[in-house]
């Protein structure tokens, strides 16, 4: 689980870099995995929340 959490930061950082563009859209898709994981697994929820925490640091740089 916490491997995951790091190559999910490591992938929205490559994006972030590469493509500006793409980033959006896979941000906003993000989001809505976001609301479905965290309503269907609400023991999960905490892992849910910091990546989202992540993606929405990494779109300050």
């Amino acid at each position: 689980m916490y491997i995951y959490i790091f190559y999910e930061t490591i992938f929205f950082c490559f994006i972030k870099k590469i493509f500006p563009i793409l980033e959006r859209v896979v941000f906003i898709f993000f989001i809505n995995y976001y609301f479905k994981y965290a309503k269907n697994k609400k023991k999960y929820f905490w892992v849910s929340s910091f990546i989202f925490f992540n993606t929405y640091f990494l779109n300050f740089f």
